[in-house]
């Protein structure tokens, strides 16, 4: 029975109590008698409370003072009268004021969780008798999330990957998946959900993937790294490099593997040994010094890496002709029927001739080829040049490479570059069949050296 008073029967036994009288003195502590029918003035409640708060949790009525005090959480029992029974040591008593005169007790839980969450039942007991009272409160206790997952996942490439994260909290989270820096590899920026799955993978899509959680109370992040396994990829910069006798020349190699992958160097089909490697180096970045050049270095280099996924090599022209030319500039001009190209290459022989080409793409067009003599810059043995072409129609697809040439040959011709030109006037778009690597600044490392 919650906020009224004990059994009928009950209130007549105590109206029948010989020894009770309205004028007994209520303060006394040694009087053992009831001074008025006992009830109980707390009422059941559901109770919302913020994590690592204090909750108390009222039992009080009047006229309790020959009831026992029970407080239980299912049929575990938490304290009898001012005695907690529990272990756990954030459980404590506490009484109002005039705990003498049978006003019942508080039980306290300091630095509440999610684990607190339940029905808490206090049982009033008047000795062995059937006469109790009975008061309960049920606990919510409201949490920030907290999320889980693995942080290493490992995938072999052309599998598929379902990134699961498991989040905890009250309210219910709102769960969601990102990729640190870039988008998701199925194109959008944030995917909403525990489980995220990459159908299809590649080794572009191995990183840092970050899972959210939400809620009014605040917002948890954990994340995971996707380790994609895959065979090698070797990347270079330049399929030609050029360098006069007697001096350095430098073949860099990208190697991009997981898990590492061994790489060796051969030129003309033999091994060259010993690749020495610098612990300073990037573990991607692999170089090849030549200290002093003569005519039997000239050839072809191969820079060949393997793993237990596969093999790929890349082979680098070395000779005293110029290096391939790389494209480092591209601007449509402001009347929207011309485009600017700046190329770089290196020569340490002087060029002595230049040769651009480029075609409209349509029904297999003939190269235009132009000789340059206007636009070169030199310093060194490095080359600037740049070109323009005009008159170029609207709404049509370009492509232009270039070539240099000295005492020793001509050049590899720079990559083949393609550029469209918008028939709105509204600009150009720009594409390319390979991405320029970020080996300049790897250029200045400590290199393996070969003579």
């Amino acid at each position: 029975m919650v906020g009224g008073s004990a059994s009928a029967e009950k209130d007549e036994e105590y109206a029948e109590d010989e020894d009770y009288t309205e004028g007994d003195d209520d303060d006394s502590p040694d009087s053992s008698a009831p001074k008025g029918i006992p009830k109980t003035t707390s009422v059941n409640s559901n109770l919302q409370v913020d994590e690592e708060t204090k909750v108390e949790l009222p039992c009080h009525g009047e006229h309790l003072e020959q009831f026992v005090i029970f407080w239980k959480r299912g049929d575990d029992l938490l304290a009898s009268n001012a005695l907690t029974t529990t272990d756990d040591k954030r459980f404590n008593i506490s009484w109002p004021p005039g705990r003498q005169g049978g006003k019942g007790n508080s039980l306290v839980i300091h630095d509440v969780s999610g684990k607190d969450n339940g029905e808490y039942r206090c049982t009033l007991q008047l000795g062995n008798s059937n006469t109790s009272f009975t008061v309960t409160h049920t606990l919510l206790v409201r949490e920030k999330p907290r999320v889980y997952t693995n942080p290493t996942k490992v995938v072999k490439e052309n599998d598929s990957a379902t990134l699961v994260c498991n989040a905890s909290a009250n309210p219910e989270p709102k769960v969601y998946w990102k990729r640190k820096g870039k988008n998701l590899p199925t194109g959008e920026s944030v995917f909403e959900g525990a489980r995220y799955t990459i159908p299809y993978l590649s080794r572009n899509h191995a990183g840092m993937y970050e899972c959210y959680a939400t809620n009014a109370m605040g917002t948890a992040m954990t994340a995971m790294n996707l380790h994609v396994m895959h065979a090698p990829v070797v990347q270079i910069e330049r399929t030609s490099v050029n360098s006069g006798l007697g001096r350095k020349a430098q073949l860099v190699c990208v190697v991009l593997a997981e898990p590492k992958a061994n790489v060796t160097w051969y030129k003309d089909g033999e091994r060259i040994t010993p690749p020495i490697r610098d612990p300073e180096w990037p573990a991607h970045i692999w170089k090849l010094q030549l200290d002093a050049v003569t005519k039997s270095h000239y050839g072809n280099y191969v820079c060949a890496a393997y793993n237990s996924y596969g093999r790929d090599e890349k082979i680098i022209q070395l000779s005293g002709a110029p290096s391939q030319p790389l494209l480092r500039g591209h601007k449509l001009g402001d009347d929207h029927t011309s485009y600017s190209l700046i190329w770089e290459l290196d020569s340490a022989s002087k060029v002595d001739g230049f040769k651009m080409r480029w075609r409209k793409v349509e029904d297999g067009a003939e190269w235009v080829e132009v000789d340059i003599a206007d636009g070169v810059a030199s310093e060194s043995d490095k080359y600037t040049v740049t070109q323009t072409i005009r008159e170029l129609g609207p709404s049509a697809d370009y492509e232009v490479t270039l070539l240099a040439h000295n005492e020793h040959g001509w050049s590899v011709p720079a990559e083949v570059r393609s550029f469209h030109i918008n028939g709105d006037a509204s600009g150009s778009t720009w594409t390319s069949s390979s991405s320029h690597l970020a080996l300049m600044a790897a250029l200045i490392l400590p290199m393996v050296r070969w003579q």
